[in-house]
């Protein structure tokens, strides 16, 4: 479970804890701005910054090529045996770079490669799709991920021989305290859980609450609980909209609060749009 004031477990805290119990040596990097530094025991964390980032066209490739040939370097100062490489962190045929300096490298998906139901159409999007799928069929050893479709698009284009190991998320019933009906069926409350981004649906809850509204019939209320570069949109949307009644702009809320909101309602929507790689959000297991 979070610990208190913690909005969620982050899955680098679990990876860290399983490395420590089973003893193992590690180095752990993540791609921020800030650059920084860890040390605990056999495992080292470092943060840092992916040159160009944020750039668009060219140079948003270059960078991701960039990235993947630093950590390939760093795996090999490190005499790693093995590098798990999360989703996202650079264009998939790129982390031949690992294999280059001979090290085994295994994908961990905590996204889908594309949105299901909206494959690849661009020549570019197209292009990539076809050596990423080479990488699979021929480079990687092993992917592991958080959802169905997470398998089924490592192994598309004849990648079926990779192996790959499914994981979920899981909480235990103590971590989501207090536990109880809502008060009443009126009004219909619906929960927004997650960071608030157009790709997230966000806007489309407007939409929704404006035509039930429009509609009549059942009372409905979302509640939008997070935070993200939308927020303050979401805030005067509601605003000139006069949905102040039926759409609730919590912004992010420390774990007792939140917990407040989960007991309190009916039920909760996680509204992903087909332009995000969504692979099974942490609000759906919670």
């Amino acid at each position: 479970g979070a610990r208190r004031g913690e909005t969620s477990v982050t899955f680098s805290q679990q990876a860290m804890r399983l490395l420590r119990v089973r003893g193992h040596e590690a180095l752990l990097i993540s791609s921020n701005p800030r650059r920084d530094n860890h040390v605990e025991g056999a495992i080292e964390t470092r943060n840092r910054p992916k040159l160009l980032a944020g750039g668009g066209g060219i140079s948003y490739h270059l960078s991701q090529l960039l990235y993947a040939r630093y950590l390939a370097r760093r795996a090999r100062e490190f005499r790693a045996d093995l590098a798990v490489v999360d989703s996202g962190t650079s264009h998939y045929f790129m982390l031949e770079a690992f294999r280059r300096a001979a090290i085994p490298v295994a994908v961990n998906f905590h996204n889908v490669r594309w949105p299901h139901g909206f494959e690849p159409t661009g020549k570019l999007a197209r292009q990539i799709r076809h050596r990423d799928s080479r990488f699979f069929r021929t480079g990687c050893v092993a992917a592991m991920g958080c959802s169905p479709e997470c398998a089924v698009q490592a192994r598309a284009d004849g990648a079926d021989a990779l192996p790959y190991f499914p994981w979920t998320s899981q909480y235990t019933p103590s971590g989501f305290e207090p536990e109880r009906e809502p008060d009443a069926w009126a009004p219909f409350r619906i929960a927004f859980v997650g960071r608030v981004e157009p790709d997230k649906g966000v806007f489309d809850l407007i939409a929704m609450a404006k035509a039930l509204r429009e509609r009549g019939g059942v009372d409905v209320v979302f509640e939008i609980c997070g935070d993200g570069s939308a927020l303050d949109a979401v805030r005067d949307m509601v605003s000139q909209a006069g949905l102040g009644e039926c759409v609730a702009v919590r912004g992010r809320l420390e774990r007792d609060a939140l917990l407040e909101v989960y007991a309190a309602c009916h039920a909760v929507i996680v509204p992903t749009r087909g332009t995000f790689c969504e692979g099974m959000p942490l609000v759906c297991a919670e």
